[in-house]
């Protein structure tokens, strides 16, 4: 299934719950607008749906906001098209928006059917639509039971996929005489039976390092991993290559490899070769170990089979023990923290990524890397009238969850699980407050990520969700100054998602940051957007200028206020 397919939709009871929980249940991406207030015929939307709030509580409007958003529009529908579903499809008409509506009663197009025209519209950004629950009873069931098999559909078509595109570049950069020699191995080869999109390429090769090198492969020779022939490729991305003498020794080659799902490999014919049953294993998602001796020759295995675990998997009993009885452990501390951070980034990606952080702590492994989270448990997370949940490592999961359900963006998550890292350094003799937590965090988040080499950007990230979600916990109450201030520090640090998704998940409430995308709007807007001559800012003090500008955001802002009133 393709990686950038996201579902969005408006949150009523019926065909737009359904879109969103078939997103969420497939950990693809989700969203949408919903009306001011999170208003449902059944109350307020459950903020598990990632939806931005309108400026109007009319339905018409996130209508409308929603058609423009997305590539396409969905119809699920029962009966005759009538009310906000007929205006629906009258809208994408107006906008030129590709529109398909799907009888479920009458079945005038299949799951198949729609592929085909998600394919051909090159839809990514698609728009569930419907009739609600009250009028068309039943419809939620029918349409989520539609949308799985249709989900269902395009990941096998997209494993296929991916499988046909990659296959057939490889026979680019190979000779005929070779094709007999490669074969796609590893996570490529697991993702592709699952489904999922997979763009770097692991591959095996009986070949020559010279005849490599002819093709454009250098050799990587890692401090703590095999010696590899490596290539990027604009387009595909990373390409590794492990070499062996021949191609008879591909079965050794994956019985020394670290989990049976990843001990696969596919010949460019398409020819599984399963000499440990991974496919098996695969298909149930059980985690077993290729060998005993896997983490006592890699001991970063560890983490990566708690980020399988974190994506849904079950690790078996023997793979369990090999783990703890691993003598590794006492070398891990010099292995390069790159492999655990992109273990953990992996991991928060993740159905679950929770479970990455609980069984780090449950093992006592990981404490080189990450000594942070195994302070965690033993400082509280805050008063216990608003925290009930205790210590910190129980809240930083909490709240972990509640933003998982939301996104699956592995920044977001990150953000939200280290969200409070300044209450680490606040004093225990305050306990159970945290004073300057938010400057604290703020503070230590340069030298958190420097430590893990993690990007610019999510240490820009970290930096400022620690220190602004503590005020936007409290939006409601902020002056306008301070609202338009936020937003852009937000747009600066490139937080503008992330932001409301970690406070309302820090602090769960029926609306989230209400008016925050108008807001935004105005924070980002020119000068000349403002009415402010150029002439009025050449002849003030260059001092004065800020302050001027800020207050005529303020006053846009109030009136787009009093406007939405109306």
């Amino acid at each position: 299934m393709s990686a950038t397919l996201k579902l969005i939709s408006g949150g009523q009871t019926g065909a737009d719950r359904a879109g969103l929980d078939a997103a969420l249940r497939h950990n693809i991406a989700t969203g949408g607008y919903c009306p001011r207030g999170r208003r449902a015929e059944d109350g307020t939307i459950p903020l598990c749906y990632p939806l931005m709030e309108t400026d109007s509580p009319d339905y018409a409007v996130r209508t409308r906001m929603n058609v423009r958003q997305s590539d396409g529009t969905l119809i699920l529908n029962l009966g005759a098209l009538d009310g906000g579903t007929r205006l629906t499809v009258e809208y994408a008409a107006k906008r030129n928006k590709p529109c398909l509506v799907v009888n479920l009663d009458s079945k005038n197009h299949t799951p198949a059917h729609v592929a085909d025209w998600l394919a051909k519209h090159n839809i990514s950004m698609l728009n569930i639509a419907g009739p609600r629950e009250s009028k068309r009873p039943g419809i939620y069931r029918i349409a989520l039971a539609f949308l799985e098999r249709l989900l269902r559909i395009l990941s096998s078509r997209a494993g296929k996929e991916t499988q046909l595109r990659t296959t057939r570049y490889l026979k680019t950069v190979f000779p005929a005489a070779r094709y007999k020699d490669i074969f796609l191995v590893g996570g490529i080869v697991r993702d592709t039976l699952m489904g999922k999109a997979n763009q770097d390429i692991d591959i095996v090769a009986a070949v020559p390092e010279g005849e490599l090198r002819d093709q454009g492969f250098h050799l990587v020779q890692g401090k703590t991993t095999a010696p590899i022939m490596f290539r990027n490729d604009p387009v595909f991305g990373k390409i590794e290559v492990t070499v062996i003498p021949r191609a008879e020794l591909l079965a050794s080659d994956l019985a020394n490899r670290d989990f049976t799902c990843n001990a696969l490999a596919l010949s460019l014919e398409g020819k599984l070769i399963d000499p440990l049953h991974g496919k098996r294993d695969l298909q149930s998602k059980k985690l077993r170990a290729c060998t005993p001796l896997v983490f006592h020759n890699d001991p970063i295995r560890i983490f990566r089979a708690f980020r399988f675990e974190a994506d849904g998997w079950t690790m078996t009993q023997a793979t369990e023990i090999l783990i703890r009885q691993s003598p590794g452990l006492a070398t891990m501390a010099t292995i390069p923290v790159e492999r655990f951070s992109r273990e953990m980034v992996k991991a928060l990606a993740g159905n679950n990524p929770a479970r990455f952080f609980r069984r780090m702590l449950e093992s006592g492994t990981g404490a080189c890397y990450l000594p942070e989270l195994f302070r965690m448990p033993h400082i509280p997370a805050g008063p216990i009238e608003h925290h009930p949940e205790g210590d910190l490592f129980s809240h930083s999961c909490q709240v972990l969850t509640r933003v998982s359900s939301a996104t699956s963006d592995s920044l977001a998550r990150f953000c939200a699980f280290f969200h409070d890292l300044g209450k680490l350094a606040t004093n225990p003799e305050c306990y159970p407050k945290h004073h300057g937590h938010d400057d604290a965090g703020f503070e230590m988040a340069t030298a958190f990520c420097d430590r893990l080499k993690l990007p610019t950007a999510w240490k820009r990230a970290l930096a400022w969700t620690n220190r602004l979600h503590g005020n936007a916990n409290n939006w409601e109450e902020l002056r306008d100054s301070t609202r338009i201030r936020i937003a852009e520090q937000a747009i600066k640090s490139r937080i503008t998602e992330i932001l409301p998704l970690v406070s309302a998940a820090d602090k769960p409430r029926p609306a989230v940051m209400p008016g925050w995308p108008e807001t935004l709007r105005i924070a980002e807007m020119t000068t000349e957007e403002l009415g402010i001559a150029p002439l009025q800012l050449e002849m003030m003090a260059a001092k004065h200028r800020g302050e001027f500008i800020l207050q005529k955001r303020i006053e846009t802002l109030r009136r787009s206020h009093k406007q939405s009133r109306r």
